[in-house]
């Protein structure tokens, strides 16, 4: 994907999904968006979706008539990294492996397992391919957590391009051992991770309408600084 704001761009996520980017004056032409249509029909691209920051009125005309529609709002969130973050103790009874060192169907049926009554997009869970590779950021990690030899969750972390903060790219939980304190040890490990690499902040992004989250992030003294209206497009040719 180009960097430059100013243009359309897109590109294709290891779900089945597409990550779009709109330009910074909102503006793309009308043949720009369905050609990016007619790439993702030929690209077997199952969905896309595009962030628009708000209050800014979203160009709904051009989205709806490219097969856009809306999904919901998407909340940015960061806390600043402190010293003392640094000497959090470890996941209580949780061992954290990367993926690269466990065997790449476990890591995409453990990852599908906790998107299973995810409240972040739920709608998107039935599009998302369950052995998908995860390409994640140099500099990130990508890690399950286990609890004795099942694995219970998800955690992936991604570095930006200057070093000085790091993404909460995912966190994730398996239905069985969801409110059993595994979201929030994977959550102190990021923290105590972003401590101990010297990043200024910790930032990640929720669906407005997954109150359980917002709850633990609000707890653990993250803050929202931006919001974000969801629109996504959905590829008819899968079920």
């Amino acid at each position: 994907m180009s960097r430059d704001p100013d243009h359309f761009a897109w590109h294709a996520l290891p779900d089945g999904g597409a990550a779009v980017r709109w330009p910074a004056s909102g503006n793309v032409p009308p043949g720009e968006l369905a050609a990016g249509v007619r790439d993702w029909l030929a690209a077997g691209v199952r969905y896309a979706q595009v962030f628009l920051p708000l209050p800014a009125t979203p160009p709904t005309d051009a989205l709806r008539a490219a097969g856009f529609r809306p999904l919901t709002t998407l909340e940015l969130h960061r806390r600043p990294v402190a010293p003392a973050d640094a000497g959090a103790a470890p996941p209580s009874g949780l061992a954290l492996l990367p993926f690269d060192r466990l065997d790449p169907h476990l890591v995409g049926r453990t990852l599908a397992r906790t998107y299973v009554g995810s409240l972040d997009g739920p709608e998107l869970n039935a599009l998302r391919l369950p052995d998908a590779p995860w390409d994640h950021v140099p500099g990130g990690l990508a890690l399950l957590a286990f609890r004795g030899p099942d694995p219970v969750g998800a955690l992936v972390l991604d570095a930006s391009d200057d070093g000085t903060l790091l993404e909460l790219a995912y966190l994730g939980v398996v239905p069985e051992a969801r409110r059993g304190g595994v979201a929030t040890g994977l959550l102190g490990f990021a923290l105590a991770h972003a401590a101990l690499s010297a990043r200024r902040a910790v930032l990640l992004s929720v669906d407005a309408r997954n109150a359980p989250a917002k709850a633990l992030y609000g707890r653990s003294g993250f803050a929202r600084y931006e919001r974000r209206a969801v629109w996504w497009w959905v590829n008819d040719r899968f079920p």
